[in-house]
């Protein structure tokens, strides 16, 4: 292996040689920039070679050694490619860097480290180096199986690296794009329209929504305001919904949440359901209710962990949420008015009732 002109030039790459176990080098030339080179080269993933990480999935496990998850295809620009020591980029994390001189990122694991070095000569002239390490004897056994397909693919990654870029300033999408954006444009347009005739924004329908997807969650987030208007959230246990939409929370009285409602009085809680696109937010006052028999009503046996003592317990306290503002959005129960999933739908307690909140008011009802 011809390292000596190499080492000659960029002595500081030297601690990357050393005590290798295995150096190959690959050589290209194109009319790109060393971060255009290895941004095309760690794009570089057709399907066969998706394929191959596939069968390596496969054969790690023989070996006992622990399965990597197939790496995505993703496209790099020439910007994206760092040049800080310690920076990740993919399956790598840079040990050196110098623009438009030398490039070198390694991946480690336990059965070896593998480091690629990109160095850049003149007249735009690129030399790959993949230099390997092993650490355990399962190391050369899974290199020298893999290695064809190690040669076949940087090979690939190399002359993929030195084919021309379009400039990084040019963002005129190609003919191809332009069809595909406009055939998927087409498509979402004429579902978005099949689905907007059937949602239905009457706040009693709406209200079924929010309350349906508030009794499917067994948790929701409690969020309140400190004096130095920082927002603290957590988790918390709620009650099923009353009637009027109002919930009860078990906590200690000398929480911080106490301490905040009661300087504030405001709080604000949060569903979400993932499986259906959907989240409630509510909005309004709370209170501390320490009745016993309210207390009792709403107690939890579960509660016992923290407090031995029952709802009788001092430092159990009830809070009282009152909301006066519900805001939710579900797509799968097509709770999704225009602009389409860019806007939730907003109810507000006017006296008694709950009416919609902004332009959709004027189309729709009340309800009390």
């Amino acid at each position: 292996m011809k390292l000596a002109p190499i080492l000659e030039q960029f002595s500081e790459l030297e601690p990357v040689f050393q005590g290798a176990d295995h150096l190959d080098i690959k050589s290209a030339s194109g009319a790109v920039s060393m971060r255009q080179f290895i941004s095309g080269m760690l794009s570089y993933q057709p399907g066969w070679v998706t394929f191959l990480y596939g069968v390596r999935a496969v054969f790690v496990r023989f070996l006992g050694m622990r399965q990597e998850r197939i790496p995505r295809r993703f496209s790099l620009k020439a910007e994206d490619i760092p040049m800080e020591v310690g920076q990740r980029i993919a399956l790598f994390k840079v040990r050196l860097a110098e623009e438009n001189r030398y490039w070198v990122a390694e991946a480690e694991a336990k059965h070896l480290k593998a480091s690629l070095v990109v160095i850049a000569q003149p007249l735009q002239q690129y030399k790959v180096i993949t230099v390997v390490h092993y650490h355990k004897w399962s190391g050369p056994v899974y290199f020298n199986v893999i290695r064809p397909f190690h040669h076949l693919v940087v090979g690939s990654m190399v002359r993929a690296g030195v084919k021309q870029h379009p400039p990084t300033t040019n963002n005129s999408p190609s003919l191809w794009q332009k069809v595909r954006r406009k055939v998927l444009g087409a498509l979402i347009g004429s579902w978005k329209k099949r689905l907007l005739k059937k949602v239905s924004l009457e706040p009693e329908h709406l209200l079924g929504v929010a309350r349906a997807t508030m009794e499917r969650e067994k948790y929701c987030w409690v969020l309140t305001c400190d004096k130095a208007a920082q927002i603290n959230a957590r988790l918390l246990q709620p009650s099923r919904p009353e009637k009027d939409m109002s919930l009860w929370f078990g906590t200690s009285a000398s929480s911080r949440k106490v301490r905040e409602l009661l300087e504030k009085g405001q709080i604000s809680v949060a569903y979400n359901n993932n499986k259906q696109g959907a989240y409630v937010t509510l909005s309004g006052t709370a209170s501390l209710e320490n009745d016993i028999v309210i207390k009792q009503k709403y107690w939890r046996e579960s509660w016992v962990a923290f407090w031995p003592g029952g709802p009788q317990s001092e430092d159990f306290t009830l809070i009282k949420f009152e909301p006066s503002r519900i805001e939710l959005m579900n797509f799968a129960r097509k709770v999704t008015p225009e602009p389409f999933g860019l806007q939730p739908a907003v109810l507000v307690r006017t006296n008694q009732s709950w009416e919609l909140e902004g332009e959709l008011a004027e189309r729709q009802p009340a309800i009390r």
